[in-house]
Formats: structure tokens, sequence, C-alpha cells
């Protein structure tokens, strides 16, 4: 019997030497698919440019959205990333579209007149994989077409330093944007800093619809000091727990990052201004003058894809200057934000 027990505490010991060797392991595989996937998408952005000489811009109008540029550069890509069922579905429009099958809920072709929170529109509901990181449980998971928030992404385009300056009619200043996600879309030769030194994507996670919504991974902290610093953004974080923000802080809870056709950069853009793995802001109680950080499980920094297709691994560490100034394009030729602000700006010298 003696022997029985240390031949089993041998084995739960050795078990225990493991199992940290096993999950290292999977996360690394983990790692290397969200790399791969990331690289799928920047080859479909290039496939994208090749045909037309421009990126997609953040987003476009959608005609029941009034003045809302609420349709998001994923859905522009979907042919050049090999999506093309969901490209004809959307293209096609009609009753097929339509989740209930009912014709006073189908689509003009081209889906012009369908948001992305609409809840009976089938394109929005297509689980497309290469859009979610196998780190992130939270973009896993099944369907729901009985809401507008159940059809998460993991991955994001650069908007560059600025706060997203939703005031008024929406992309009045968003044309100023230093990243290469704009109003318009910009081409290769609008990248006067050089493609491998501009960031085009990065992973941000994908916050749960459960819980009291304080966490700061994944969360979009709303109604946050006015003087729109990323610094004031970090100061909401609780000083107890740096992962939580303060008991305070109202959070989004259940949609940030959830609406892969939402072209809002709640939903599908990111800054470079606070570091990987920071909190992301909102000045508002909903989308307005927000600053995202890209977010990951991956330990120490997250993935990014550069304008040239490449992809690199950044630390939260990054050199990220002063953060308690306001980025001003009208003011500063520079982005104050250290280097993690000029690999997000497609300007020359920054």
């Amino acid at each position: 019997m003696v022997e029985l027990l240390v031949v089993i505490a041998i084995i739960g010991v050795l078990i225990a030497l493991l199992l940290p060797a096993v999950q290292a392991a999977r996360e690394a595989a983990r790692r290397m698919q969200c790399t791969n996937k990331l690289k799928q998408i920047a080859l479909g952005l290039h496939n994208y440019h090749d045909t037309l000489n421009t990126f997609p811009p953040l987003g476009i109008r959608s005609t029941s959205a009034q003045s809302s540029y609420r349709r998001g550069w994923r859905t522009f890509i979907l042919p050049f990333i090999e999506q093309n069922a969901i490209a004809d579905m959307i293209a096609g429009g009609g009753v097929a579209t339509s989740a209930a099958g009912n014709p006073s809920w189908a689509s003009q072709p081209g889906g012009v007149d369908k948001v992305p929170w609409d809840t009976d529109y089938l394109p929005w509901f297509a689980y497309i994989d290469v859009y979610r990181c196998p780190s992130d449980g939270n973009a896993q998971g099944k369907i729901d077409p009985g809401t507008g928030t159940n059809n998460p992404a993991s991955y994001r385009g650069c908007v560059g330093d600025l706060e997203w300056p939703w005031a008024g009619t929406p992309f009045t200043n968003f044309t100023k944007t230093r990243g290469v996600f704009d109003d318009i879309g910009r081409n290769m030769s609008a990248i006067t800093d050089g493609t491998s030194n501009t960031l085009l994507l990065s992973e941000t996670l994908v916050n749960s619809r459960e819980g009291s919504g304080k966490s700061s991974r994944g969360n979009l902290g709303l109604k946050m000091v006015p003087d729109h610093t990323p610094q004031s953004c970090i100061a909401n974080l609780d000083t107890t727990d740096r992962k939580m923000f303060l008991p305070s802080v109202n959070a989004s809870n259940n949609w940030f990052g959830r609406r892969w056709a939402d072209a809002a950069v709640s939903q599908s853009g990111f800054n470079a201004s606070l570091p990987p793995n920071a909190p992301s802001c909102s000045w508002s109680s909903d989308t307005n003058s927000c600053i995202v950080a890209p977010s990951s499980y991956h330990s120490g920094g997250v993935n990014c894809a550069k304008a040239d297709g490449s992809i690199s691994f950044f630390s939260d560490t990054i050199d990220t200057g002063d953060i308690s100034q306001t980025a001003n394009v009208t003011v500063q030729e520079g982005s104050p934000y250290g280097v993690w602000g000029a690999l997000g700006s497609v300007n020359a010298g920054d």
C-alpha cells in the first residue's frame, strides 16, 4: 500500500510538472494560428488594394443609418479572404437575406439598407473563423441571431493615435486620422513613413456578455474624465487591481467588439496611443470619442500586421511617449506617443 501511494504521488508530481508545459504548448499553437489569421486578413487587404488601388475605408454609409458610416471594412474584403458566399449574398439582396424569410425584411442589393445591428439580416450572422482569435474565448461560441451584438471579431484596423472623433456628423474630423484606415481609404503612396514602419491590423479582446463589466480586459470604460488624454483612461483603473476599472466606472459589458460588420472604432478599429493590453475608454455613454487599445490573452503583448503584410509581436512595454498629451494633427507634426504612436502613423518622420 505504501509503495502504491508513493507511485501515485510521483505520478501526481509529474502531472503537475507537465501541465504548465502542455498549456504553454497549446498557447504557442494558438498564437501561431492567430498570426496566420492576421496574415490572411493582411493579404486580403493587399489583394483589395491591388484590385482597387486603395485600402478600404474604415466604413461607408448605410442608407437606413442616416449619417452613420457604419458598414465596416471587414465587409469589403470578403471576396479577398475566400468568403465569396457571404459577399454574394450581400450583393444579391432579396428575401434570401432575411433570417425569417419575410419579404418585408428583404434587403436591397448590396445590403445598403441594412445596418450592422440588424437582427434579421443573415450575412451578419455568418461565422467567419478568420476574424476570431483562438486564444480569446469570448470571440468563439454560438451565434444568436436574436440580438444585434452576437457576432464578434478579434482583428481591427489601425486608425492612428487620435481618439475617435464621433461628434455631430460622423467622420467630420476623421479625414485627419494618421492611421491607414480613414473615411475614404488610403493607397500605398499615402503611407509616406513606409509600409514596414506602419501598423495595419492588431488583435483586440472581445468583451464578455456576462459579469459586472468592470474588467478592463475586453471592455470599454464609459463616461471617463473629460480631458480626453490616454493618461485619463489609465487613471480610471482600480489601484488595487490594475485589470479592473474603478467601481464608479460603467463599462460596455455586452457589445465591445461584437459586431464584425460595424465600422465604429469600438467594433473594428484601434488606436496607437495607449500600449498593448492597456484599457480602452470612451468619454460618452456609447462609442463616441473613444480610445481603443489593442489587447490579447497572449503573454506579454499582441500580434500586429504592418502595412507591408508582415506580422510582428509588440510588447506591453513598448515606448508610448507622453500619454498625458492630446494628439492634435493641426498642431503637432509628429505623434506625442513615442515609438507606438509613430508606428500607428502613416506620416513620414513620425
